[in-house]
């Protein structure tokens, strides 16, 4: 369960849950980005992945889906027991730099009607003591290559750089873990609906990452299919 208090470094959490993320032995992340509007999808894929996470991220174009998912729990015990202890979300191109929310994500919790927080372009954070660059990827020019990412990559010291923008699920091994977890409703190339999960001891680079694709069921709801994403061309 997330507190919904945003932190100075941009994060969701509370300090203690901030620090427990950083020396946790075995990691688990749970990876969206570009939900652009489907908030359903993006509130199943956190009920069924979000208890087994240690950190949700969102990497852009959809904040309003996951603020809207965090304005529900407020409500729905159910759903904020879904919501990992820490999130991570970033703001893209077709995101505000502010959104007004129902949670009061300071200490000083007034009875105001709607309370306000920032959404940072880009977050620096330490998970199982591997430091996690996240942006967007629209300033750093992804559809054109990675140049410039891996460039602020290694000003950053990161050993993995999250990223979203061109809606292809991909990843790649070289220095740093780079990953794209797709798009999980406007997907591009041929591509599925997709999101990923990140596992990895602490303090190592043994990565799994396991893509799925979304599919809608006939009765209701969404099923969720491993597949293996392209791999991304660093240079």
């Amino acid at each position: 369960m997330n507190a919904l208090k945003q932190l100075d470094n941009g994060l969701f959490g509370t300090p203690e849950s901030i620090a427990a993320l950083e020396t946790k032995k075995d990691i688990t992340l749970l990876i969206l980005s570009d939900s652009h509007g489907q908030t359903a999808v993006v509130k199943n894929i956190v009920k069924d992945f979000g208890p087994e996470s240690d950190c949700l991220i969102f990497c852009g174009d959809g904040i309003s889906d996951i603020l809207e998912i965090f304005n529900k729990s407020l409500t729905n015990v159910s759903l904020a027991q879904s919501i990992p202890s820490v999130a991570a979300l970033i703001r893209g191109n077709g995101d505000s730099d502010r959104y007004p929310v129902k949670f009061c994500p300071g200490d000083n919790d007034r009875k105001e009607f709607f309370h306000e927080i920032k959404i940072p372009r880009s977050i620096s954070f330490v998970a199982g003591n591997n430091k996690i660059y996240l942006v967007h990827g629209y300033m750093q020019n992804v559809y054109w290559g990675l140049s410039k990412l891996k460039a602020e990559a290694e000003t950053a010291a990161a050993a993995i750089v999250l990223f979203g923008h061109t809606h292809l699920a991909a990843r790649a091994e070289k220095g740093p873990l780079y990953l794209n977890p797709g798009s999980c409703s406007i997907p591009r190339n041929g591509l599925p609906p997709s999101f990923a999960l990140l596992r990895y001891p602490a303090g190592t680079t043994e990565y799994t990452a396991t893509f799925y694709e979304i599919r809608s069921r006939l009765t209701g709801g969404y099923k969720y299919i491993p597949f293996i994403p392209p791999a991304l061309n660093l240079f």
